[in-house]
C-alpha cells in the first residue's frame, strides 16, 4: 500500500494557499496576485508547487486567466 507523502509548506506557499480557500470558489491566477500583491511569475511557480504537491488542480486556461480549485483541505 502505498503511502501519501506530506510536503512542508513554505510561509509563502502556506499564505497562497489560505488567499485560494478564503475566495472559497474557483479563482484565477490574476486575483491570486491581485490579493497577495506579489509578482505574477512569483504566483505562477508558487500555484505550479502546490499543483504538484497535490494541494489545488489546474482546470485550464492560459496565463492569468488559469482557473485553480482546492483539492486538499
Amino acid at each position: 500500500m502505498a503511502c501519501k507523502r506530506e510536503y512542508h509548506l513554505s510561509s509563502r506557499l502556506k499564505r497562497i494557499l489560505q488567499i485560494i480557500k478564503d475566495f472559497r470558489r474557483i479563482v484565477t491566477a490574476r486575483e491570486v496576485v491581485a490579493k497577495a500583491g506579489l509578482t505574477p511569475i512569483g504566483i505562477s511557480q508558487s500555484l505550479n508547487a502546490l499543483k504538484d504537491r497535490g494541494y489545488i488542480q489546474l482546470l485550464g486556461g492560459e496565463g492569468g486567466d488559469k482557473r485553480w480549485r482546492i483539492i486538499k483541505k
